[in-house]
């Protein structure tokens, strides 16, 4: 998915949905936690039950990114 912004100067810029998303993420664990992941994980994790799916997704994304190391 692709989305437009017009910038003061009427010339458009087009960014994929994903890029957006990551941006914005990246900013809010910035401002919030310092960059500090699993203090962001702890605190959505903290009042909330996840599914054995859910961890096995979440096992295999830390793993996939411990690789990128």
């Amino acid at each position: 998915m692709q989305v437009s912004f017009q910038n003061v100067f009427g010339t458009g810029l087009t960014y994929a949905r994903e890029q957006i998303i990551r941006q914005e993420s990246n900013m809010f664990l910035e401002k919030t936690f310092g960059g500090n992941i699993p203090e962001l994980c702890a605190t959505f994790l903290k009042d909330r039950k996840i599914t054995r799916e859910e961890a096995e997704k979440l096992k295999k994304m830390i793993e996939e990114a411990s690789e990128k190391i």
